[in-house]
């Protein structure tokens, strides 16, 4: 607990207090907190509860009001299309509306053919049975096979005579399919490119806390804890696998601006890959050997550490980041240092010493730095993308 109260330097804005982080992110949650946050218009699953919930009364309402047969289409198609995100919601609509009208004159086509019910029941079976199995991979193809055995089935009934089913579908599936489309896109409907930012901000976050925890034990200031590292990198992970998901939607979402795309897919290569670079740092000290930290380290994290400070402040408050530290100045000087240390030790090798301090402190810190030296640019790179997708 000392190690980790020096480690909180409040001189210093950069750090972050290492017991804070452990009070914030080491302890479960209690099994109300899910609950209670899904409680709220933030909440995306109950903003779409709203939304279905809306949605539903007004397609009994339409339902009531039309009096006429088969227009519970309309609730079912609404349940059906509607989800979450707009994004999902626009794929929805354009699979179910092009696999019904595709079905129906089908099936307009089939009954011309066919007139044997048992033929057509067979027909109807098999149809139902090639739509269960295409219903996660194809959509639109498992819509097209469920149409064809709803309109059989419902033409195998002789009370259905002389109505013509398959136009009534395709309007009622129309009828579901828009009011769906129109809850989505303009009732509660949060941006996909704030969702995006907000899932960034929170795998900056996590990437950064990651980053000081490893940095920490190289720097002496922690001492190696294989559980809180651990946790550290899973919830970097988690946090990544987020904005990936984000930028899934951002992409799939046809009102994103084409120029904003390619940023938001390179920040979300990049802070995952920066987490990568951690994660080899955390690898190395399992050799670790306890050697004395470099002069330059202590700069380069506190440097690195106000770069994604000021990304995430950027992502924030939606305004350009401010420049980068001089990491490239800091890295320099490490490299100089470790150079002269490197012609050092090609003098002890010409004498035959081995094991001494130098040799294990090159050992130590020999790819420890060439990972520096890449965190650097990935940082770099991460700036230049979050400037693009702010201003695009």
């Amino acid at each position: 607990l000392r190690q980790r109260e020096d480690f909180s330097d409040q001189k210093n804005p950069w750090q972050r207090n290492f017991e804070g982080i452990e009070k914030e992110y080491g302890q479960e949650k209690a099994w109300w907190e899910p609950l209670k946050s899904n409680f709220n218009l933030d909440s995306p699953l109950f903003r779409h509860g709203l939304r279905l919930g809306l949605g539903s009364a007004l397609g009994v309402l339409i339902y009531n009001k039309l009096g006429i047969t088969h227009s519970f289409w309309i609730g079912l198609t609404l349940v059906i299309v509607l989800k979450p995100d707009f994004s999902l919601t626009f794929q929805r609509f354009l699979n179910r509306v092009f696999g019904t009208i595709l079905g129906s004159f089908f099936v307009l086509a089939l009954l011309r053919i066919i007139d044997n019910p048992l033929w057509l029941e067979i027909i109807g079976v098999i149809s139902i049975a090639i739509a269960l199995t295409l219903v996660r991979f194809h959509y639109s193809l498992a819509v097209f096979f469920i149409t064809i055995f709803a309109l059989i089935i419902s033409r195998l009934d002789a009370s259905n005579d002389g109505i013509n089913l398959e136009y009534i579908r395709i309007v009622y599936t129309l009828i579901g399919s828009a009011l769906a489309f129109v809850l989505s896109f303009g009732f509660l409907r949060v941006n996909e490119d704030e969702r995006f930012s907000l899932a960034a901000i929170k795998a900056l976050e996590a990437n950064q806390i990651y980053f000081q925890s490893v940095m920490a034990v190289y720097l002496g200031e922690s001492s190696y804890q294989t559980a809180i590292l651990s946790s550290h990198r899973n919830k970097a992970r988690r946090a990544n696998t987020t904005m990936q998901t984000a930028l899934q939607r951002l992409i799939d979402d046809p009102s994103t601006p084409f120029p904003q795309m390619e940023p938001a897919i390179t920040l979300s290569n990049y802070i995952p890959r920066f987490g990568r670079g951690v994660t080899v740092l955390l690898t190395e000290l399992e050799q670790y050997r306890g050697s004395p930290p470099h002069p330059n380290l202590s700069l380069f994290t506190q440097q690195i550490t106000q770069a994604l400070t000021q990304l995430t402040q950027a992502l924030q408050t939606n305004n350009p980041p401010l420049p980068l530290p001089p990491l490239e100045d800091t890295l320099e000087e490490v490299l100089d240092h470790l150079q002269e240390l490197r012609e050092e030790r090609l003098v002890e090798i010409a004498h035959q010493k081995e094991g001494t301090n130098l040799h294990k402190y090159l050992g130590d810190y020999n790819i420890v730095t060439t990972e520096l030296v890449e965190l650097s640019s990935r940082v770099g790179v991460m700036n230049t993308a979050i400037d693009r997708f702010i201003r695009s």
